[in-house]
């Protein structure tokens, strides 16, 4: 499976490379970053419980090259919003500008919202929703209990997990041991992607990223509902 993935990340840099350099169509841009943004985290999830050292310097490698791209072309800025099934399905949605109206999102690879284009797709955090809910678990339950399901239990991401409401539109979850614990540029932790899906099922609202640092041992990740 990890070849699939692999293969599905070349793809998306093949996308990205002309879409920067020739045709600067920011729909092209997006959907390349999309491939590349699930086709990572989908592979970091194949070996989250058994990381390889050669991996992880692949990986790094990669990132970075594609970080130095983004700030060149400055293409870096675009927004990736969580949604919740309840506008349609879970998963994420890549557009280049916001404020915009969004009532009902397709499980297509392509959304039109008034004049502006959004790739949608679907992340390994919708994967686990889909995982916990044939498990019978409810998103009705507190969000500290959805979190450790997701995060530490089902899949290996961290050791343990809290929560703590910052304001009553921003969540902070702490990881402790996050694995993997790197910050791949502009992919940022592969768990920040669980974690706003969670939160969007959750409360079944819009959410983003808005922080993730890691101090020692404790990734921090502070999420917006919108």
């Amino acid at each position: 499976m990890n070849v699939v993935w692999a293969y599905i990340i070349i793809i998306g840099i093949a996308l990205l490379i002309p879409s920067l350099f020739i045709i600067g169509y920011p729909p092209f841009i997006i959907l390349s970053i999309g491939l590349i943004i699930s086709g990572s985290t989908a592979y970091a999830i194949d070996i989250s419980n058994n990381i390889d050292d050669t991996i992880n310097v692949t990986l790094d490698s990669l990132y970075e090259n594609l970080e130095l791209i983004f700030r060149y072309y400055n293409k870096q800025h675009y927004h990736r919003l969580f949604v919740p099934s309840s506008y349609g399905c879970n998963g994420v949605l890549l557009i280049d500008k916001y404020p915009i109206k969004i009532d009902k999102i397709n499980k297509e690879l392509v959304n039109k919202f008034d004049d502006s284009l959004g790739i949608f797709l679907e992340t390994p955090g919708s994967i686990i929703i889909n995982e916990m809910k044939g498990k019978g678990i409810n998103f009705t339950e507190n969000l500290d209990y959805l979190m450790k399901k997701a995060l530490s239990e089902l899949y290996k991401f961290s050791d343990n997990v809290n929560i703590n409401y910052i304001r009553n539109d921003l969540i902070r979850v702490s990881l402790i041991n996050p694995k993997p614990g790197k910050n791949y540029g502009i992919l940022g932790y592969v768990q920040s992607l669980i974690a706003a899906a969670v939160l969007a099922e959750k409360e079944s609202k819009l959410v983003y990223v808005d922080k993730q640092e890691k101090h020692r041992n404790t990734l921090n990740i502070d999420l917006v509902l919108l």
